[in-house]
């Protein structure tokens, strides 16, 4: 409609340019046209009568003609007048009423326009609201005056057990355990008879239970609201399930009674070292209370005692984020040291940054105390062990050295009793030596058995001197008394360490050696090494004791070998023993676990081992073994302290 009305306005100019030269056309035709029927009426009349007319008739007839052409041309622009007033008067209501149908129309879109964006913003609203019911974790059910279900939303299907089909219509009543409903129905029947709003359980979450499809009931917490809608009264339900809460809360009461009576020390820091929470042990042990130190830079306290060297490692740590874990030294209040193995470990949001740190510290001062007199007592056993056989070693080139020495007095007797006999006869006086006397005198000496034997008695002796010689130097360097690291030949000291413990292996394995010559001197604790070193050749002696059959003669081997790889210095020490299965490699370096006999060994030698070699040497130790195939000690150790390096640089 609005484009037909638009085109014929477009073309009412055109129609007004002609209608306004109508009537003079008109005119003008009317004219010409009463001219020509004059003419040929004149014409007919002449044949007709055979009369001629007069210019005069014909123009009185032409005037009478025009006469009568302009009072109809009058007539017609009279009514043309009046025409073109009706019309303009009716194009005029017409265009008003295009510009009222216009408004109307474009009314009718914008109002058309608004309901329909109120309708989607409703329904958008009204998706938003399912949306979030559904996608609640408590379930939604609203039921009416009677109980009835009319929505639940999948939660509720969840939480109770029913299917949607099966929830619907039923009567709310029956999520309630059975000796409930009957107290539920009477409360809702007071409701709508006083409309007094005491509603069982609106706002409670305590003390509620509800009950699943399979009849098993579980707490809950319950809010109740209401609504009116067409002159009827609906009820919503948002019922949470408490099992895991309660469970949770549980947990978490157990959880604080754990930490508030745990033996360790616990501190709860903030992201920026804020101490925030310290439980009684920490108390307990350094001497301070609570109050004194929530809130405080945990830097700030004068409770830490270590190094620069590991303050530093702890504040990298927490600057990147991670957990970090070692020994460290702290003070109590009244300048008691105490020692501790803790750990630094973060605690992460959902998305990962870090909000705080946790610090567990376990005292163990008084272990660490028990671990240096287990030490002392190791080496003490490992002497003990050692005494017999180096007491051995020893006595037997003491025991060949003192039967030279004993042959060399019987020799050196007779010797003087020929020496005798030769001083005589040069004090005889005689001019003639008597030759009998001696012959007689050197056959008695038995001299040409002294002058082989004397000088193998003499090479034994100085070779038993020798031997007892390195023995003992041996052992002066196997006791190496340095508690400092220090540059050590370490090829030397594992050659110390063999001879010393020669006794324990010389009779059931031999020994190879393969010392690496390029290995230069090692930044360690050349005591503490050879400990290692021994304890295994040790335990790889007797692990092959354990297999060799005494009546066949036939021994083990012991491989002992170094090697340089990169900075580090490795001591591989191999055996033809027994060999372990994993349930005892997986333990071999547990304090005093041990696969001896009760009474033999305290079985510390190779935890202690595992301490010297990481804790000590900040190196490793790894062990290789099977049943029936032996085993492989594989001990690296940087070749300098990294810590002196880092100093250093």
């Amino acid at each position: 409609m609005k484009q037909s009305y638009e085109s014929d306005r477009r073309k009412n100019p055109v129609m007004r340019a002609l209608g306004k030269r109508v009537v003079p056309l008109t005119m003008l035709v009317a004219f010409a046209c009463g001219v020509i029927v004059l003419w040929h009426i004149h014409g007919l009349l002449e044949e007709i009568t055979g009369a001629r007319h007069t210019i005069e008739n014909m123009t009185s007839s032409f005037w009478f003609v025009g006469m009568l052409v302009m009072m109809m041309s009058l007539s017609i622009m009279a009514v043309d007048q009046h025409l073109r007033k009706i019309i303009r008067s009716r194009n005029a209501q017409v265009g008003e009423l295009n510009r009222l149908k216009d408004t109307l129309e474009a009314e009718v879109i914008r109002r058309t326009e608004g309901l329909r964006e109120e309708i989607c913003a409703k329904e958008e609203l009204q998706a938003r609201y399912v949306a979030a019911i559904e996608l609640m974790k408590d379930a939604f059910v609203i039921s009416d005056e009677k109980g009835e279900i009319h929505f639940v939303n999948e939660a509720a299907q969840r939480v109770f057990g029913y299917q949607n089909a099966d929830m619907l219509g039923m009567n709310v009543s029956r999520l309630l355990p059975k000796k409930e409903q009957a107290a539920h129905d009477q409360k809702m029947r007071r409701y709508h008879e006083t409309r007094e709003a005491k509603i069982m359980g609106k706002g409670r979450d305590s003390g509620l239970a509800a009950r699943r499809s399979d009849g098993t009931t579980f707490p809950v917490s319950l809010l109740i609201d209401k609504f009116e809608r067409n002159d009827r009264i609906f009820y919503t339900a948002i019922i949470s399930d408490l099992t895991e809460k309660n469970a949770w809360i549980a947990n978490s009461r157990r959880m604080t009674a754990v930490v508030e009576h745990a033996n360790d020390c616990i501190v709860v820091l903030a992201a920026d070292g804020t101490i925030e929470y310290v439980n009684p042990e920490f108390e307990r042990q350094f001497g301070y209370e609570a109050k004194e130190l929530l809130g405080k830079d945990r830097n700030g306290m004068d409770w830490q005692r270590s190094g620069d060297e590991i303050n530093a490692a702890v504040a990298a740590a927490i600057s990147r984020g991670d957990a970090w874990s070692g020994h460290m030294q702290s003070a109590s209040r009244d300048g008691a040291v105490l020692e501790h193995d803790c750990s630094f470990s973060p605690i992460t949001r959902e998305d990962r940054s870090v909000s705080g740190y946790v610090y567990i510290g376990r005292n163990v001062t008084e272990t660490m105390e028990m671990q240096r007199q287990l030490n002392q007592a190791q080496k003490l056993e490992s002497i003990g062990q050692l005494a017999a056989g180096i007491a051995h070693e020893i006595n037997t080139p003491t025991q060949y050295v003192g039967d030279n020495t004993t042959f060399l007095q019987e020799a050196y007797a007779d010797i003087g009793v020929m020496i005798g006999t030769m001083e005589e006869l040069a004090g005889a006086g005689h001019d003639s030596v008597p030759t009998e006397r001696i012959l007689k005198a050197l056959n008695d000496a038995d001299v040409d058995y002294l002058k082989e034997e004397i000088p193998k008695a003499i090479e034994q002796s100085l070779e038993g001197v020798s031997r007892v010689s390195r023995i003992v130097n041996a052992m002066k360097e196997f006791s190496h008394p340095s508690q400092e690291k220090t540059m050590a030949d370490l090829n030397r000291a594992i050659e110390s360490t063999i001879t010393v413990a020669s006794n324990e292996w010389k009779y059931v394995a031999d020994m190879n050696v393969e010392l690496d010559s390029s290995l230069p001197h090692v930044n360690c604790l050349p005591g503490d090494m050879n400990q290692v070193v021994l304890n295994i050749i040790v335990n790889a002696a007797h692990a092959i004791a354990e297999v060799l059959d005494e009546s066949s003669g036939d021994k083990g081997t012991i491989t002992v070998s170094t090697h340089k790889l990169d900075n580090w210095a490795e001591i591989r020490i191999r055996d033809s023993g027994t060999g372990m299965p994993e349930d005892v490699k997986a333990r071999i370096f547990d304090p005093f676990y041990t696969t001896k006999e009760v009474g033999k060994g305290t079985g510390q030698g190779l935890s202690i081992a595992h301490a010297v070699v990481v804790e000590k040497h900040g190196g490793t130790i790894v062990v290789d073994s099977a049943p029936g195939q032996g085993t492989t000690f594989t001990i690296r150790i940087p070749i300098e302290d990294p810590s002196s390096a880092e100093a250093a640089a």
